[in-house]
């Protein structure tokens, strides 16, 4: 069996809502094929210290599945919620390329990705340091120096925008010891649900 890849644009704040109701679609053997939707979340810290997270693509999903005819996603058009395929609308295309490594990657860190450190000047190309960002380029749309915080857009990654990148690397402070808190909190979490 291969796994396939694709993504999907969903309505954005309902991206929670969605894919625990596609997730249950996908697992009940009615609905043809088979296959585990995604979201990625990013970790976030406040000036005040307090850490939370957010999704990292918001209004996308990515579906992992076995399924060999594209034609069978359509499927998901019946969903509340489903926008469309990317990149393509017309007939869902499986994610290749520099696409489909950055979604490997992602699975390989987790579903919450940990504080990303970035070297950048203002306007200019970056480099994002840490996994699963690592060695990744792209350009800053926007800073905000207040929240020590970036937009960028990613190269090869479908054109997607990832907001509030954090830029600690310009602090003083060590966030390992957080985000391990953060982590634990979070299989506690998800242990107990």
């Amino acid at each position: 069996m291969i796994s396939r890849f694709y993504c999907l644009s969903v309505l954005s704040g309902k991206d929670g809502e969605f894919k625990k109701n596609a997730q249950r679609t996908l697992d009940d053997s009615k609905f043809g094929f088979s296959g585990k939707l995604f979201s990625f979340r990013k970790m976030m810290r406040l000036k005040n210290g307090k850490i939370y997270d957010k999704l990292l693509f918001p209004g996308y999903l990515f579906l992992q599945t076995d399924e060999a005819d594209p034609r069978n996603l359509f499927k998901f058009r019946q969903l509340n919620g489903f926008l469309k395929f990317l990149p393509d609308n017309s007939v869902p295309q499986e994610l290749s390329g520099a696409d489909l490594e950055i979604i490997r990657s992602f699975l390989q860190f987790g579903s919450i990705q940990g504080f990303v450190r970035a070297k950048f000047n203002e306007n200019d190309r970056i480099v994002l340091l840490s996994p699963p960002f690592a060695g990744r380029s792209g350009t800053v749309i926007a800073v905000n120096r207040r929240n020590n915080r970036v937009k960028v857009r990613l190269d090869g990654v479908l054109g997607i925008t990832i907001t509030d990148l954090t830029y600690y690397d310009i602090e003083k402070e060590d966030w390992s010891a957080d985000e391990a808190e953060y982590r634990k909190k979070m299989v506690a979490a998800e242990t107990a649900s």
